[in-house]
């Protein structure tokens, strides 16, 4: 199994990266992201990865789920964002800063500049 599709996302595992495309709004509560995290870690065997997220719908996450998403993803190596539009750079930046995950974590407007971020966490 190398991609899980649920209505508003997908989740592709090219190894070492952990591609989440986030594809029509949605509102994620902390149910919806432990189940995420659990797709996520059975992709790659529950083995350390990178992963990239990307927007391309409006996305929002309780209080709940992002505490969820910060502290409860021991594999993530690096977790790079690649966001469209001002908005999104505005909440995923406040959301680095508040949450203050335990990985860390980039924003970037461009997937190729996120991959090349997310490599250089491998060593």
């Amino acid at each position: 199994m190398n991609k899980v599709t649920l209505p508003f996302m997908t989740f592709e595992y090219k190894k070492p990266i952990v591609y989440i495309n986030f594809n029509q709004a949605v509102l994620v509560d902390e149910k919806m992201i432990m189940e995420m995290i659990e797709f996520r870690h059975k992709l790659v065997n529950n083995k350390p990865h990178l992963v990239l997220t990307t927007f391309n719908a409006a996305v929002e996450f309780t209080p709940e789920a992002r505490k969820v998403g910060a502290t409860n993803n021991p594999n993530s190596i690096a977790h790079a964002v690649v966001v469209k539009w001002l908005g999104q750079r505005l909440v995923t930046d406040s959301y680095k800063q508040i949450e203050k995950p335990s990985y860390p974590l980039g924003i970037f407007a461009d997937e190729n500049e996120a991959e090349k971020w997310l490599l250089s966490h491998l060593n």
